[in-house]
C-alpha cells in the first residue's frame, strides 16, 4: 500500500475529481482491505469539521471507484440485514406480549 503525505500529491486546491475523501475510518479500512495494493491513500489529515478526527484521502481512479462501489453496496446490504433483524425482533416481542396478555385474560 502506498501512503504519501506530501503536499505535492494532495492539497485543498486540487481538483476534487483527483481525490475522494472518506470520513469514516470503518469505510476506509474496508476499502483498503478489499482493494489491497490497487488503491492508494494520498493523505491522511485532520477533518476540517472536527480536527480531532481524521479523514482519508484516496486517489480517485477507476480501481478506487470499483472498490468503493463494492464497499458501499456491501455496507448497505449489512445495514439492511441489521434493520430487518431488528424489525423481526420487535415484531416477535409484540407477538409475545400479545400472547401473554391473551393468556392472562383467559386465566382471569
Amino acid at each position: 500500500m502506498n501512503i504519501t503525505t506530501t503536499k505535492d500529491n494532495f492539497n485543498d486546491e486540487q481538483n476534487n475529481d483527483d481525490v475522494k475523501i472518506i470520513r469514516k475510518p470503518s469505510i476506509a479500512r474496508k476499502i483498503l482491505k478489499l482493494g489491497g495494493e490497487s488503491v492508494r491513500i494520498v493523505d491522511i489529515k485532520a477533518s476540517k469539521d472536527n480536527p480531532e478526527r481524521s479523514v482519508f484521502c484516496f486517489k480517485n481512479d477507476e480501481t478506487f471507484q470499483k472498490v468503493f462501489a463494492e464497499v458501499i453496496k456491501t455496507n448497505r446490504a449489512e445495514r439492511d440485514a441489521e434493520r430487518d433483524e431488528e424489525i423481526e425482533r420487535m415484531i416477535q416481542e409484540r407477538v409475545n406480549a400479545a400472547v401473554e396478555e391473551r393468556l392472562k385474560a383467559m386465566e382471569g
